[in-house]
């Protein structure tokens, strides 16, 4: 049997671009990219170091005592989010 057809490829996801004291969630398949979240740093000399995070198209936003977790949340909101979007993610 022969299938000519192309399998349906999903869309590229987020990617994560490090700043001075923010990290930033974007979608580089839209023009001009879109930021999807973030994580943002204490400012300095504040202690204990947390880090906040926040997708920025919902209310959905937290807080976090390491950059590893923080940025695990924001991709675990996305995908609970937009799963609708990216099928391939739907089973985190």
């Amino acid at each position: 049997m022969n299938i000519n057809f192309q399998p349906k490829l999903d869309k590229p996801l987020p990617v994560w671009e490090h700043g001075h004291r923010c990290h930033g969630y974007w979608l580089q398949d839209v023009s001009p990219p879109h930021r999807m979240g973030h994580v943002g740093l204490t400012p300095p000399g504040h202690h204990p170091v947390v880090y906040s995070w926040a997708l920025d198209a919902t209310d959905d936003r937290g807080e976090c005592t390491t950059l590893r977790a923080a940025k695990r949340c924001v991709e675990t909101m996305f995908r609970q989010r937009y799963s609708w979007r990216f099928p391939a993610t739907r089973g985190y």
